[in-house]
């Protein structure tokens, strides 16, 4: 055998040889790495190859509320995943409604028991936040569980019933040229476009309804505000229907006002209020107390079928200003400030609704539309527009000229607005709580003859209508102080 050959014969015998020593040394490495395995329990033997499912997976599965159908129980069962983690998620929960949602401020109260569950009284609205709604942020403060809360039943006004039927309201332009030029003869500066938005006069049908005889009294008031004590609230979050809303100024807030407050009650400051309108109140304020009481605010209609009596008349008492007859500018012996509620009897409308011409303009329970006379499909109790940014404001006051005394006459204002010369009355349903459980019951219409002088409407030309202007700009309030007696709020500061 020739070198060459042999030398062949040697590579080719080392390369078997290489190849044995390899095999070896793998087997070997796999065999360890195994063992390994199934004793960490890492790996298992199964002959289905099940341990597949059993493997954890980094990837998670997601899974719907309703279950695939397609899935059999026991995978569905399995594949659920539930994650837990330490802080929840907030993105993830619906928002809480007002009620739940509002923390009240309870720093300036006194320590109250907790306070026992209420529920409303029967033929109370159902809560919303449409005019007169009960309103979610004041279920605490409606009627307690069998009736009106004690201590506001004891003070509540008496009511009187109103017939309903069909009536003329608003008012036309010869009646409104009229009241203008009288306005005018006393010294106002009054015009036709003030009243734009009283026109046209239309008929409108309201069912019989109670409304109280006289204005809310601070008297009455402070026993609703010692009751939302009760309830864990104060004026400044007690009112409202879903967002506390405050109630009324307090001398806090208005060195105007006579209601005084202090950790243990609320009281007046001069007791010779104690019968006179409370103002300073905003329309929440109105509304919540004459809900507290199982009543309601009235609708503007109501109102003005109060005041107008069955009559029909423009001035409570006949169709001719009588100045002794209200507490408006013009009267003989001005008070320049709200007087005691029950005065002014001959003022008295036909159905014996007291001070519905002067005194204080009163909150109605309307949102306010400047063309919603104008507008068809109104003519059966209506209620006002759905919604809107002011509430209609009636009856003028004691800083007013009789022109915005006039039971026709339309005023409008914010509902925060707190004013001293704005007050407010109740009105129920025939039927409501509030009427069966009134302090005193309702009483008999006292119709009272209109006033000999009264004079109807003149027929004089129209005039352009356009417009609506706050009456207290006009420059046309007395500024002159009480020629005796306790200090009372200043009139409205005129522009010249």
């Amino acid at each position: 055998m020739t070198r060459i050959d042999m030398n062949r014969r040697r590579r080719g015998g080392g390369a078997w040889q290489w190849l044995t020593i390899g095999l070896i040394v793998g087997f070997g490495c796999g065999a360890i790495v195994l063992l390994a395995g199934l004793t960490l329990g890492v790996l298992q033997l199964t002959p289905d190859g099940a341990s597949v499912a059993a493997l954890p997976s980094q990837t998670p599965m997601v899974v719907t509320a309703t279950p695939d159908p397609n899935a059999a129980p026991a995978v569905a069962e399995r594949t659920v995943v539930v994650v837990v983690t330490a802080t929840p998620d907030t993105s993830l929960i619906s928002t809480l409604p007002p009620e739940q949602a509002m923390v009240f401020p309870t720093d300036t109260l006194a320590p109250v028991a907790s306070p026992t569950p209420t529920t409303q009284a029967a033929n109370l609205p159902a809560p919303t936040d449409t005019p007169g709604g009960v309103g979610d942020l004041a279920a605490p403060v409606a009627a307690s569980v069998g009736g009106i809360p004690p201590q506001l039943l004891a003070v509540a006004s008496q009511l009187v019933p109103v017939e309903g039927g069909t009536f003329q309201m608003g008012t036309n332009i010869n009646e409104v040229a009229e009241a203008v030029r009288q306005c005018l003869d006393q010294g106002g500066a009054c015009q036709t476009s003030y009243a734009d938005d009283s026109l046209p006069a239309r008929n409108v049908t309201v069912g019989s309804f109670l409304v109280e005889r006289t204005e809310v009294t601070y008297a009455q008031y402070i026993a609703f505000l010692n009751f939302l004590r009760t309830q864990g609230r104060d004026h400044t979050n007690g009112c409202g229907t879903t967002t506390a809303q405050r109630c009324v100024d307090t001398l806090r807030e208005n060195t105007l006002s006579y209601i005084n407050v202090d950790p243990a009650s609320y009281d007046i400051t001069l007791d010779f209020v104690a019968n006179t309108p409370v103002v300073f109140v905003t329309w929440h304020g109105a509304d919540a107390y004459c809900r507290a009481i199982g009543r309601r605010l009235p609708t503007e209609a109501e109102w003005e079928r109060a005041a107008r009596g069955p009559s029909n008349f423009l001035y409570p008492w006949g169709n001719g200003f009588v100045a002794e007859n209200a507490n408006t500018i013009g009267n003989p012996t001005p008070a320049n400030a709200p007087v005691a509620v029950d005065q002014f009897l001959a003022g008295a409308s036909g159905f014996g609704v007291l001070n519905m011409a002067g005194n204080v303009s009163e909150w109605t329970a309307d949102w306010y539309g400047a063309t919603y006379y104008s507008l068809p499909g109104n003519e059966n109790n209506p209620a006002g527009p759905l919604s809107g940014i002011d509430r209609v404001v009636r009856g003028g006051s004691y800083a007013d000229r009789p022109f915005f005394s006039r039971s026709v006459h339309r005023l409008n204002r914010a509902p925060d607005q707190r004013l001293p010369y704005l007050g407010f009355r109740c009105a129920a349903d025939a039927d409501s709580a509030g009427a069966a459980t009134a302090a005193g019951g309702a009483i008999a219409p006292t119709a009272l003859p209109a006033n000999p002088g009264a004079s109807s409407p003149l027929d004089v030309p129209a005039f352009s209508v356009t417009g609506t202007v706050d009456p207290l700009s006009l420059g046309a309030l007395s500024t002159s102080a009480p020629a005796a007696g306790p200090t009372l709020p200043p009139a409205p500061t005129p522009v010249p």
